[in-house]
């Protein structure tokens, strides 16, 4: 494996980790506040549980966001497959949103 710098932060290396990107549609009566702390409260702590480094929530729209969760690698990820789609499922019940699309790929550059 190699690593490479660049610039003062920027940081090249093959399988540095593994992202994951999910996209949701939200309702109409989306309360942000209160989905933010029950992400932190309930989602998170059980995203970390299943291998997470890293997660966060995007705002990506009026009624868009995009979830990007950060594994130390694939095989972390696919391990914890099962409680991921436990997690899916718990946050439509929870928040009636729909999950739009899903793409994941290794990390190879970051700062």
């Amino acid at each position: 494996m190699h690593s490479h710098r660049f610039g003062a932060r920027l940081i090249w290396r093959a399988n540095l980790a593994y992202a994951v990107i999910t996209t949701w549609k939200r309702p109409g009566n989306w309360d942000e506040a209160e989905a933010g702390r029950i992400m932190q409260e309930q989602f998170f702590p059980a995203m970390q549980a299943a291998g997470a480094t890293q997660c966060m929530s995007v705002r990506t729209g009026e009624d868009t966001s995009a979830l990007v969760v950060i594994y130390p690698d694939k095989a972390t990820r696919d391990a914890a497959a099962e409680k991921i789609a436990a997690s899916r499922e718990k946050a439509v019940s929870t928040f009636a949103v729909e999950m739009t699309s899903e793409i994941m790929g290794d990390v190879i550059v970051s700062f």
